[in-house]
């Protein structure tokens, strides 16, 4: 049987699509809206990145865990930092653990309500959640006029690329 880091491999390219994507943001574009009652798009960059610190927290049950950066980026190179270190990070996490580990139960407070989750749990709302915001940060892009190339959006891995 393969190692769990075999199994959340792929997810790293995912995690560096958004250097992909951050290529077609502008420090102008953070203060930027798409309509009325949504999120700058600074917002839901800075709470993208912020949300594995929140995470990671959980996840080394406060010993060790990366400190969560103070205020929010006020530049896209200030975001990408902002992604490297938390990227860093969950790589870091992700090396430690094996199949055992997955069914590890932790307490988490989501939106008030107390959770006892296994850790495969987590990684997967991870995912989720990192999916689904690189998905709107693409929409405000594409509202903003930028076509971000599917290719660099899905960051497919070379090996899977015809040759």
């Amino acid at each position: 049987m393969r190692n769990v880091q075999d199994y959340f491999k792929y997810w790293k390219y995912v995690r560096e699509s958004w250097y992909n994507i951050l290529e077609y943001v502008k420090d102008e574009d953070l203060d930027w809206v798409i309509d009325e009652g949504f999120h700058k798009l600074g917002n839901i960059l800075n709470h993208a990145s912020k949300t594995y610190y929140w995470w990671l927290g959980i996840l080394y049950r406060g010993h060790g865990a990366p400190t969560m950066p103070k205020g929010k980026p006020r530049t896209v190179e200030g975001f990408k930092e902002q992604f490297k270190t938390a990227h860093a990070e969950l790589e870091k996490f992700l090396s430690t653990i094996d199949w055992s580990r997955l069914d590890d139960v932790y307490e988490v407070n989501l939106e008030g309500e107390q959770l006892h989750v296994p850790l495969w749990w987590i990684l997967w709302r991870m995912f989720e959640h990192e999916v689904h915001h690189r998905a709107q940060v693409k929409m405000y892009l594409k509202k903003l006029g930028r076509n971000l190339p599917e290719k660099e959006f899905w960051n497919i891995p070379d090996e899977f690329k015809r040759r």
